[in-house]
Order: structure tokens, then C-alpha cells, then sequence
């Protein structure tokens, strides 16, 4: 795992226009390569979240080796739900909240589950985005159907008391094909939403 994943470079291409003078949330950031791309589009501000220190380093060496100041970002190895808690209570908001978790993970708050605790995620999220911002949330978790992806979506967005627009699709590029008898193999699920 060299912390890039390719299958969102369509996603991260179609959001180069989309950042400049914006401010973004990364949640589970992990090597940092929605955070990379933000800046280097000209988001004003961009908030790194990971609960691991080492991916938070990592982060901050991609920012580095893309001649990207490091001065007007934060870089946060802490809990998610903290983090997005402290937000909410601080009435911080952000233009771009960006909410691409592991499928499956541990930490000292337990275990995370993205069948589990999406809807609880996108909630979360959604506490701490500005009127009119946008969410991109997406998993790669194949046994995840597109219908159940929606319903997470869907009742994280009622418990925020928030409606949301579907505004972009991704899916992965030519090099990630799926073989129509394996359903498991259509995995990725990224959706912008306002």
C-alpha cells in the first residue's frame, strides 16, 4: 500500500476546480492525498484529520515534497469524532468536508465500522458544514451496495436535520474494470453532495 489510492484520481481530477479559496476538512486522511490536492488547487484552508501520528507526518512530507506551505493548514492526529465534535461546538464550518473512511479499523475508542458507523459519520460531518458546502463521501467497501451506501447517506443527513443534493458521481477510471458477474468488484462508492 503506497497510501495513493488510484481508483480516486477521477474524483480527485474532477474536484481540482472546485477548491480554490475554500476551506476543507479531511477526515481519516490517512496519506493525505484529497489534503494534497486541495492546497495545491488553492483551498484556503485545509484541516488533516487522522487518528494515527504517523499518517499525519506522512501528510504533512506530501505537502512538503509538492512545495506546498505548510503555514495556513492543520495537520490533527486525533480522533475523527472528536475532532468533528470540538468543531461542532466551537461553531467552526467548513466549505468542503471530505469523509473517505477505512472500511474497518480499531482505536484506543474502540472499533470502526463503515457498515456500522457511516450514517453516524456523515452526521458528524455534516454538523460542520457551511450552508450551500459540499460533502464528498465515498467507500471502497464491496460488500456495500450502491442502495445501502444511499441509506447510510440518507440517515446521517435526517439526524443532522439536513437535506442534501447529489452534484457528482465518481467512479474509478479505465485501469479499475469490473467484471459484471462480480458485483463486489463495482466497490467504490464516491458521491458529492451539497
Amino acid at each position: 500500500d503506497i497510501g495513493l489510492f488510484c481508483d480516486m484520481r477521477p474524483l480527485r481530477t474532477w474536484m481540482s476546480n472546485h477548491w480554490r479559496d475554500r476551506t476543507v476538512l479531511n477526515t481519516f486522511c490517512y496519506s493525505g492525498a484529497f489534503s494534497v490536492n486541495a492546497a495545491a488547487h488553492g483551498a484556503r484552508k485545509v484541516v488533516s484529520v487522522d487518528l494515527g501520528a504517523p499518517a499525519i507526518e506522512w501528510v504533512k512530507t506530501n505537502f512538503q515534497l509538492n512545495n506546498l506551505d505548510l503555514s495556513p493548514h492543520e495537520f490533527l492526529a486525533e480522533d475523527t469524532f472528536k475532532v468533528l465534535d470540538r468543531f461542532r461546538r466551537k461553531g467552526e464550518v467548513f466549505d468542503i468536508v471530505i469523509a473517505d473512511p477505512p472500511s474497518y479499523s480499531t482505536g484506543p475508542s474502540g472499533t470502526w465500522s463503515v457498515s456500522k458507523d457511516l450514517k453516524r459519520l456523515v452526521a458528524a460531518c455534516l454538523r460542520v458544514l457551511a450552508p450551500g458546502g459540499w460533502l464528498i463521501a465515498a467507500t471502497n467497501q464491496g460488500s456495500m451496495s450502491p442502495r445501502d451506501f444511499l441509506n447510510h447517506i440518507q440517515d446521517g443527513a435526517v439526524r443532522a436535520g439536513r437535506e442534501l443534493q447529489l452534484i457528482h458521481q465518481g467512479s474509478p477510471p479505465v485501469d479499475f474494470p469490473a467484471a459484471l458477474s462480480f458485483p463486489e468488484s463495482r466497490y467504490l462508492k464516491c458521491w458529492v453532495l451539497r
